[in-house]
């Protein structure tokens, strides 16, 4: 053999075998496909006027981040709980329950917002006292609110009420506001006419105090009072008496404009005459001068409610005057 066609041949093999052992193609890579979108929190629970930050990340079939995929967020009641586009969650509404979509691309999760009261910021009154009340009478029933600074309810605040003034007692009383943010008390009045006020307050939240003037009960007792008065309850034919009625109620206090019927016995000089107490419980004075010997009765009475009063008089004739010697 040709020792130059041998080389050539050597040559050519080489050229083959470099083309036989050379770089393939490139490998195709596989794009990742999102397969879940997981939020952090998952439930978000907070107070009205607060805010939260939502995490979120997409994962591919293998449960690996992907990064760089865009993602929106939504809420389904902004007026309740409102979403920034970085997941930024805001309760600067009334309380109550919504949800925020977070998607991207075909992928979305749902996170539940759950919006309570916030601290306990103001203290209303729903329902206050009579402007006016007697005695030992209900005054009221007492009802008050306790709300946050965006106006929502606060359930489980606490409540502290102090009756001053005249007196009075407290039945029923909230120690705590109730699911509704509503505490109440029943307010009864003391047995001493005047002004009585009931202070309400709900941790440090000024106190709402609540004012009303409470006067005398009805007429329980009349008393006829004799001026100047009677010596072993007699008095002489042509003698003059000034005859007061005084009108109290049941524990004594005075009781203004009553009606009172006064009258006497027939014979007895006092004709039936018609009275009316003043501020102190005192009708205007009587005179009363008996005619005649004999036994009389003043007798004062009131009609609504029946009540009556009394007052045996022996009339007598005067001594007559002895003639000096």
């Amino acid at each position: 053999m040709n020792p130059g066609h041998s080389q050539r041949l050597s040559v050519l093999g080489m050229g083959l075998l470099a083309v036989a052992c050379g770089p393939g193609p490139s490998p195709t890579t596989v794009p990742r496909v999102a397969r879940a979108i997981v939020v952090e929190p998952a439930i978000v629970s907070m107070p009205a006027g607060s805010r939260a930050q939502l995490a979120a990340q997409v994962n591919d079939n293998s449960g690996q981040p992907i990064g760089g995929s865009p993602i929106t967020f939504e809420s389904a009641n902004p007026v309740i709980a409102s979403v920034s586009a970085t997941g930024l969650v805001t309760a600067s509404g009334p309380a109550g329950e919504t949800t925020v979509r977070v998607a991207s691309g075909i992928r979305s999760a749902e996170v539940t917002v759950r919006i309570g009261p916030g601290a306990p910021a103001a203290l209303d009154i729903v329902q206050g006292p009579k402007p006016a009340a007697q005695v030992s009478r209900l005054i009221g029933e007492i009802q008050v609110v306790v709300r946050d600074e965006l106006g929502n309810p606060v359930s489980g605040a606490p409540l502290t009420w102090q009756t001053t003034g005249k007196g009075g007692t407290l039945e029923g009383t909230s120690e705590r506001t109730g699911p509704e943010g509503i505490g109440t008390a029943r307010w009864i009045a003391g047995s001493a006419p005047g002004d009585q006020a009931l202070a309400v307050q709900s941790g440090s939240i000024p106190p709402q105090v609540l004012r009303t003037v409470v006067g005398p009960g009805p007429p329980a007792m009349i008393r006829i009072n004799i001026d100047p008065p009677l010596t072993a309850d007699s008095l002489e034919v042509g003698a003059s008496r000034q005859v007061r009625i005084r009108v109290v109620d049941e524990f004594g206090n005075s009781v203004p404009d009553a009606q009172v019927l006064l009258t006497s016995g027939r014979g007895c000089g006092l004709d039936a005459i018609n009275l009316v107490s003043d501020g102190e419980g005192n009708t205007a004075a009587t005179e009363w001068v008996p005619g005649s010997a004999g036994s009389c009765t003043l007798i004062a009475r009131i009609g609504d409610p029946a009540i009556e009063a009394k007052v045996p008089v022996k009339v007598v004739r005067a001594a007559p005057a002895q003639r000096e010697r």
